[in-house]
């Protein structure tokens, strides 16, 4: 009841980390968002593509005889979705971009002047397939870690506006279900702590400003979502947070609040602590 739920106060619709296969569901939601002038935030992923797939297809997950989900099970969703945007006019957004296809194809439909936008996590512009080599489950993820080709293209479309967002992507998984053998794990990871230091990466390596990156984590969510916030402008909430830019520690999962403390960059030096927050004007830490 995508009318009932807008009018609840829904500000776009999703279907989770659970790609839908079937295209006329996708061109009737599409068409349903058009007229609730409500984005549509798709996971993609063509299942049949991937099934029983562990890691990126490639060299990598041939030498180590992992099951790979090639890079293009994402982009053939991503290219059915811009068509039947296309068709609908409907708002769309791409959500964890992981692969150089992918961001070609927003590229280009974004030269068309489509209503699409798209956001990526910090895994797919700090890491690459090779973390895989020694089989540690807590690279495991969805989408999974791709080529470092990939990897640069990712960081290209950060900077060239063509992803237009840098969110989380967190994906909380129970220890139980991670530490086990790499086939059996559960894909995902607690990230909600790392954002910010991981993606001060981008400016420490002056691939983007800091501007910028407050931009990707901050204003453009805001916008994509028609929610006021990300500036620190009259009329908009006072949520916001200080930040030490410079402030250099260890990562270190066991550290973080949220119940989920596996992540991908444990052990790994950083720069970049928030300070304090305020919501709605309140210091909360």
């Amino acid at each position: 009841e995508l009318g009932m739920m807008a009018k609840s106060g829904a500000v776009g619709f999703s279907n989770g980390n659970i790609s839908i296969q079937d295209s006329l569901i996708m061109r009737r939601i599409l068409s349903y968002s058009k007229m609730l002038k409500k984005p549509i935030i798709h996971h993609c992923e063509d299942l049949s593509l991937t099934k029983d797939g562990e890691m990126n297809e490639g060299e990598v997950s041939t030498r180590l005889g992992i099951l790979g989900m090639p890079s293009i099970a994402e982009t053939i969703i991503l290219e059915r979705d811009l068509q039947l945007v296309k068709l609908t006019g409907a708002k769309y957004h791409a959500s964890h971009i992981s692969c150089k296809s992918s961001v070609e194809s927003i590229r280009m439909a974004k030269n068309q002047g489509l209503p699409v936008t798209a956001d990526t996590s910090p895994p797919y512009f700090q890491l690459n397939e090779i973390s895989i080599l020694e089989y540690n489950s807590i690279f495991k993820l969805n989408p999974p870690l791709r080529t470092e080709e990939d990897r640069e293209a990712i960081i290209e479309g950060l900077i060239d506006g063509t992803i237009d967002a840098i969110t989380s992507d967190h994906f909380p998984v129970n220890a139980d279900m991670k530490n086990q053998p790499f086939n059996l794990s559960v894909p995902g990871c607690s990230s909600l702590e790392t954002l910010l230091p991981i993606s001060l990466r981008l400016v420490k390596s002056k691939n983007i400003d800091l501007i910028k990156l407050f931009e990707l984590l901050s204003f453009s969510p805001s916008k994509i979502l028609n929610l006021k916030g990300g500036s620190l402008t009259p009329g908009n909430p006072a949520d916001f947070v200080m930040v030490n830019a410079e402030k250099s520690y260890i990562i270190e999962g066991k550290k973080f609040k949220s119940l989920s403390r596996l992540t991908p960059f444990e052990g790994q030096p950083c720069e970049g602590k928030v300070t304090g927050c305020w919501i709605e004007g309140k210091e909360c830490i």
